[in-house]
């Protein structure tokens, strides 16, 4: 939504000019959105796993390395995707952190030196910027062309401002209580030249977005002049997630990312801001 509204008034995009925004939006509502990027999708390009599907047996030996039963085929498949590169990691060091405090790659195993100098816990330190361009390398130029085509702005939360607006309103309803992928320890395959996933760091947020991709840029990165130049007014809420014991998809009280949208407090959020009442900030 966010590459929307920034492409509509944009004589490159949808020529809808300054103004349009304002005239025909009027309230955006952000339900888990990974405002800042997600971490998973470096792992999943970089090889193949996620935290979902780090426990899934790797047919390779068994199939070819196309087949999205095998690791080296689901990154494949990932990096088809050319839409994911709106949601890798933004904001770099200065939001996700850096070596010694932060590590967002951790590379050991025999041969982990072609990767660069090990730290004081064994691996080699990779920050956010890092890791990424390691993924580009490792996936091709190819797969760097086609998720670096679009070289707008458009939709990059710390660089394109709010549209300027005084009647749009933007809320930020998020899930969070529940472990998220933050970071990663990988082991070197240095006999077949591949990266595995040995172990996955976890941090608060909805099991998928961290709680920094959901809710920084709505609790301080859109309250500033720079960011948000006409004072836009932006409501966070957060939901604890409470899910039913005997629920498959979690009960009226689920906040992770995707059956948040089950959650009986967000669906009365969502229908009291439809009809025009503001709720409140709840953090």
């Amino acid at each position: 939504m966010r590459y929307f509204m920034s492409w509509v008034e944009s004589d490159e995009g949808g020529k809808g000019g300054r103004g349009w925004v304002d005239k025909y939006i009027h309230r955006y509502v952000n339900i888990g959105g990974p405002t800042l990027g997600v971490p998973k999708v470096v792992t999943a390009l970089l090889s193949g796993d996620t935290s979902d599907s780090i426990w899934l047996p790797d047919f390779g030996a068994f199939l070819t390395d196309r087949s999205v039963l095998s690791k080296s085929g689901r990154s494949l498949w990932f990096r088809s995707m050319s839409s994911g590169s709106a949601m890798l990691p933004h904001g770099g060091e200065e939001i996700w952190g850096k070596p010694p405090h932060e590590t967002f790659l951790c590379i050991s195993g025999p041969g982990a030196e072609k990767f660069g100098k090990r730290s004081s816990e064994g691996c080699v330190p990779y920050t956010t910027t890092e890791s990424i361009e390691l993924m580009f390398k490792r996936s091709g130029e190819e797969t760097r062309s086609m998720w670096e085509a679009d070289r707008t702005t458009w939709g990059e939360a710390l660089v394109e401002p709010l549209p300027l607006s005084k009647n749009l309103k933007i809320y930020c309803l998020y899930g969070v209580g529940v472990d998220t992928e933050r970071a990663y320890n990988y082991r070197y395959d240095a006999k077949n030249d591949k990266l595995e996933t040995d172990s996955i760091i976890f941090t608060d947020g909805d099991g998928t977005v961290p709680l920094i991709s959901l809710g920084y840029m709505c609790a301080k990165g859109w309250k500033t002049k720079k960011l948000n130049p006409s004072g836009v007014k932006v409501t966070t809420r957060e939901y604890q997630h409470k899910p039913a014991t005997l629920s498959l998809r979690g009960g009226p009280g689920t906040s992770d990312h995707v059956n948040i949208l089950l959650n009986a407090e967000v669906i009365g959020d969502i229908l009291e801001i439809a009809a025009g009442i503001d709720v409140q900030e709840r953090i």
